[in-house]
Parts: structure tokens; sequence; C-alpha cells
């Protein structure tokens, strides 16, 4: 007899219910039990409370994540054992590391920058913003990996209220920041600028780390005047909007979703005065696949 499906890896909230489940080739009547694993060379374990084809086991808590849970079918004595299904545990909490300020800058100015530091979260939160309310997508702004809001070629209609959203791909409730006001006085002459790499990609050692299957957001900016136009590159080829991929209006971010084997994306910014490239390494670990449509 074999496993007609098996546990699958899976994501499972902070104090909820973890629930598994496997079926046999078989209608014998079956012996079942679920495994707990610190890791796959881990072969003895510690065997859970329960029995069936199906596991309920909570809540869960942090001591679980990254554990693998197995489940044994036995059937007049043979032992059927599946694959390692490994168990994440997914929480956002609701404290900004950092929140924006208040911040004054020039008309003309060529950059201004709002901080912001995300809660702590698994998988890491990513950050979006919102301008008096509204949701913030404009060509001449983008998000860093630090979380900070920059943005080109300063003028009046720059100026207003800017807040933080932390959000994460497991499905938690959004967590939004204090508001930081951006004040726009003054000015100052404007010149023209090429495209420049952003040191907080640098500072921050900017690189992704996932599983396959995972989804994950990827970030792109650089500084410039003009404001510089943004590609997000797997290969030779432009990541756009799919059933495995979103991406912004301006090219300044993209979620990839079913992540797969893909090494790094390229990030491109150009303008009237020239063009820069950004190669993001990704780590990708585990077992699935990705495809740019």
């Amino acid at each position: 007899f074999y496993f007609k499906s098996e546990p699958a890896d899976t994501w499972v909230a902070l104090g909820e219910t973890l629930t598994l489940s496997c079926s046999t080739s078989t209608e014998v009547e079956k012996t079942w039990s679920w495994t707990l694993h610190s890791s796959t060379s881990d072969v003895t374990g510690t065997v859970l409370e329960g029995s069936g084809d199906t596991l309920e086991y909570g809540p869960a808590d942090m001591e679980l994540n990254n554990k693998f849970i197995t489940c044994s079918a036995d059937v007049f004595g043979t032992q059927l054992i599946s694959r390692y299904a490994l168990i994440r545990v997914s929480f956002l909490e609701e404290e900004f590391q950092v929140e924006p300020s208040d911040v004054t800058a020039k008309s003309g100015s060529e950059h201004a920058r709002l901080e912001c530091l995300p809660p702590n979260g698994n998988p890491a939160p990513y950050v979006t913003w919102q301008k008096d309310g509204e949701d913030l997508d404009q060509g001449n702004t983008y998000v860093d990996p630090l979380g900070g809001l920059n943005i080109l070629n300063v003028d009046e209609s720059c100026g207003g209220s800017y807040t933080c959203i932390a959000n994460s791909f497991q499905g938690h409730d959004p967590v939004t920041s204090r508001a930081g006001v951006l004040t726009v006085s003054g000015t100052t002459t404007q010149a023209s600028l090429p495209v420049t790499y952003d040191v907080s990609f640098a500072y921050s050692r900017y690189r992704i780390s996932a599983r396959m299957g995972d989804s994950v957001r990827v970030l792109c900016g650089f500084l410039g005047n003009p404001a510089p136009t943004f590609v997000i590159k797997i290969g030779s080829e432009v990541v756009k909007s799919s059933d495995t991929a979103e991406v912004s209006a301006h090219g300044t971010w993209a979620n990839l979703h079913s992540l797969g084997g893909i090494s790094a994306v390229k990030c491109e910014g150009s303008n009237s005065l020239g063009s820069q490239t950004m190669n993001i390494p990704i780590d990708v670990t585990g077992s699935s696949k990705w495809q740019v449509e």
C-alpha cells in the first residue's frame, strides 16, 4: 500500500490549531500515529497525542516553528511513514520598531525620506505607505529595504500626512504606524542627477531568503532627477502582473507568489541621464516551481 496524500508544508498562526491529514491506498483498517521531529535527520522524534488520519494540534506556539511532522500508517505490522512536513508559525506584532517622524524639506529637493521599521513578524512583514489616508504608489516614490519611504524631486504636492503599514503574507491584520507629516517650505535649485544607487539597499545588504512556494516582495529604487523609471526583471524578462506576480504601477515593487527556482532578480532604473542595474540575490530552499508568464 502507499500514501494517496501526505501532510503538506504548512503555516499556522500563533495560538491557532494546526490541522494535517494523510490517506493511503488501502481501505484496510490501520493504526495511525503522528510524530514531531526537530529536523529531517531526527528519525525518532516525539509521538503526538491523538490518532486517525487527521491531526489537530494546538494552540501553536513558537516552539513548533520550523519543526517537522510525519504521519505513519501501520497495517498488519507493515509501517508506512510519510514525508516530513515543515511547520512554520506566523505572527505579526503590533509595535513598530521605528515610526515615521515629522520631516521638513524644501521644494526642489532631490530627495526626502520618512523612516519606518516595521514590527517583528514571521514571515517578515513588508511595508506599504499611505498619504492622507490613501494608498501611495507614485512614480517619484519607492520603499527601501528598511521600510523607509523615499520621495524624489520634492514639490509642494508632496506635503501631507504619511503613515507606514506593516503587512503579512499570512493574512494577519495590517498594523498602522503613527502619522509623520512632511512639510514642504521654501525652494532650492533643482539640479539634474543621473540614476544613483540608494545606499540603504547596500546598507541593509539587501537579499531575499525564502522557501519555494512562498510569497515575497521585491523592492526596486534609485535616486535621480528626472525621477527614474523602474523595471524588475528575472533574467532578461520583465516581471509583469499574472497569476503568480503582482507588480506596482511604476515598477518599484513586485510580489512574487509560489516562489520557485530562481537565484536573483534585477532592478533597473533609468532617466534621460543614464541607467543603473541592481542585482538582488534570492536564496530559495525547498521544492516547488515559479515561472514568469
